[in-house]
């Protein structure tokens, strides 16, 4: 069974998610390691209200552009807003066409 790592996206950056660099940050401290170590990142949007395009590319299409659509596997996105579901979904979309044309080139 593979352990969990919650990250409280409300304490980590407020209740509306907006700086790409602290995502970033966020993602070669934390995140990248613990998909390495086998782990499921469970991203809690408890209490966030909003979240902006250029913070969900960097997060999550820089996350999806590096692993590939395997990387799925081992995330969680729980405790959304209906508004920053469609934000995290047209973000994992964007890296998934970005790791297309990766290919294609």
């Amino acid at each position: 069974m593979m352990k969990n790592i919650t990250l409280d996206m409300n304490k980590l950056f407020g209740s509306f998610c907006a700086e790409g660099k602290k995502a970033v940050s966020l993602l070669s401290s934390t995140i990248y390691p613990s998909i390495e170590d086998g782990y499921v990142v469970v991203f809690d949007f408890r209490n966030v209200r909003n979240m902006n395009s250029s913070f969900g590319n960097a997060l999550f299409a820089n996350l999806v552009r590096k692993y590939g659509s395997k990387v799925l596997e081992q995330m969680k996105i729980i405790n959304t807003r209906e508004n920053v579901k469609k934000e995290i979904s047209s973000n994992i979309n964007f890296g998934l066409k970005h790791i297309e044309q990766d290919c294609a080139a």
